[in-house]
């Protein structure tokens, strides 16, 4: 939930100008919703999503494997955060998602129904495409992708916790007590929720984006033209407003 495209308003620009050596030798708290959505939507991710019967999917491994070593190479401590149950208020919201993954699944089963496997070479990339791109919007989340993350941090002696509900108030809560440092995360829903430092976009490479409170709540205008009043509220109170 929140402003879908703030941390971008904070930060325009398509580059990626700061690097995670930034908070070397830091603590950071990482929401690890993002890393887990981004293994389960990738081509890989959604291929095994779609296996029946299960079976883990190891492209949320990997992309936990590759910043956990990234956080290591810069000796930066990291607290990895999971996402408890949905509050109530973001019930309306999920009932969406769950939604677009339902009809999704209902267009996989049909497309496969009406569109047997063709034999030429060039057909069949598209079809192999196509269905690629409706499995897709199946995957989510599931809870075993979620205990695998656990089981590999246990195997690593990492620190980490899984909230009541979501991440992001976590997250803000070990800033602001000076557990961490400065948070990871995707989202916007933590600027409101008090987040002062956030590192979005991070790459395997350590290439970011870095957000501070002071240097946008210092800022003139922004460009919000597009928003909605709920919208502004959420960054009113993202500013202390």
């Amino acid at each position: 939930m929140g402003v879908d495209d703030l941390p971008q308003l904070l930060r325009p620009g398509v580059e990626l100008p700061d690097s995670i050596a930034t908070f070397s030798g830091k603590r950071l708290a990482v929401d690890v919703s993002g890393i887990l959505y981004r293994g389960v939507k990738c081509k890989e991710g959604a291929r095994l999503f779609a296996t029946s019967p299960p079976v883990p999917i190891t492209s949320c491994t990997l992309l936990l494997q590759g910043y956990d070593a990234l956080f290591e190479s810069h000796k930066i401590t990291p607290i990895y955060i999971l996402d408890g149950c949905s509050p109530p208020i973001k019930e309306g919201t999920s009932k969406a998602r769950r939604l677009l993954c339902e009809q999704s699944a209902e267009k996989l089963a049909e497309f496969i129904a009406t569109n047997p496997q063709p034999t030429s070479e060039a057909d069949l990339f598209e079809w192999i495409s196509a269905i690629d791109k409706l499995k897709t919007g199946i995957s989510y989340v599931r809870e075993d992708v979620s205990a695998d993350a656990i089981e590999l941090w246990k195997s690593k002696k990492r620190c980490y916790l899984q909230t009541v509900f979501e991440a992001e108030a976590m997250c803000a809560y070990l800033e602001k007590i000076g557990a961490v440092q400065a948070v990871v995360s995707e989202d916007s829903d933590g600027f409101p929720l008090g987040i002062r430092t956030q590192i979005y976009r991070l790459n395997l490479q350590g290439k970011c984006c870095i957000t501070d409170h002071l240097s946008v709540s210092q800022r003139p205008e922004l460009g919000a033209g597009a928003w909605g009043a709920y919208d502004k509220c959420i960054y009113a109170s993202f500013l202390g407003t």
